[in-house]
């Protein structure tokens, strides 16, 4: 959903006050701005849903154009994942499924986007450039963010599973590299008896800001936190006193015209 020209500039004015520019050479994480949102709103992406897979244990599965699973483990549709009116195949690790992904790219990105569902504290992602650690973290860093949100909690698809599986957060969640961040590898890892869900793996080679429409313009979603190496660090929820000063400048910057 768009938000309003005003209101996005006012956004734009307060994310500069708080630190939440592309600037450093880290991993910026976001969650998407509507609950239930199953989709990245960024343009420009190749998007890999697992729909047209087998279930089961699979191998070297081709990312046309973008890369290659090493392993993937593929379930239908369940109150645990699968994104969308009905469902769909979706990625798991752990959970009797393979606990090690790796998503090697045939080049440099600076964005990837996932719906990650069924969230829990034993999940962990990590980021590579070459054998060089960019970023990773644990999902139960975001986890104490969105456990206050409660409209993120339940299964948000329309179905036999809409609602369930109320005590855990489903999201999908951006990773944008700041600066001249990029990486060649994605690590998914669940080692324990949980599940590692995810759907609509969604990649860009370009950072945000890289095309036309999207200079100047704040990035989408809600950032959650700053990841690198292994240090990751949580990013305030904006005030209403920063929202405030948003639009404060943004009324002062309008009698200025």
């Amino acid at each position: 959903m768009k938000r309003p020209l005003g209101l996005t500039a006012a956004f734009a004015l307060m994310a500069a006050s708080t630190g939440t520019t592309l600037a450093q050479n880290s991993l910026l994480i976001t969650y998407a701005e509507n609950p239930g949102s199953v989709n990245s709103t960024l343009s420009h992406t190749s998007v890999f849903d697992f729909n047209n897979l087998s279930t089961g244990d699979l191998t070297n599965v081709n990312w046309d154009g973008v890369g290659t699973y090493d392993r993937l483990s593929i379930r239908n549709a369940d109150v645990y994942g699968g994104a969308g009116t009905g469902g769909s195949r979706y990625s798991v690790q752990g959970a009797g499924g393979v606990e090690t992904s790796t998503l090697s790219f045939s080049n440099n990105h600076a964005y990837f986007g996932m719906w990650w569902s069924a969230g829990d504290n034993q999940n962990e992602l990590s980021f590579f450039s070459g054998d060089t650690l960019i970023a990773r973290f644990s999902t139960e860093t975001l986890l104490a963010r969105l456990a206050t949100t409660r409209e993120y909690h339940g299964n948000p698809n329309e179905g036999d599973f809409k609602g369930g599986n109320a005590g855990e957060p489903y999201a999908f969640v951006n990773f944008f590299g700041e600066g001249d961040t990029t990486w060649d590898r994605i690590v998914f890892t669940n080692t324990s008896g949980s599940g590692f869900e995810t759907d609509n793996h969604t990649d860009r080679v370009q950072k945000w800001g890289y095309y036309a429409e999207e200079e100047n313009k704040p990035i989408p979603g809600v950032v959650l936190a700053r990841a690198s190496g292994d240090t990751v660090n949580m990013v305030p929820e904006p005030s209403s006193s920063a929202l405030f000063a948003g639009l404060v400048g943004l009324m002062a910057f309008r009698r200025r015209r």
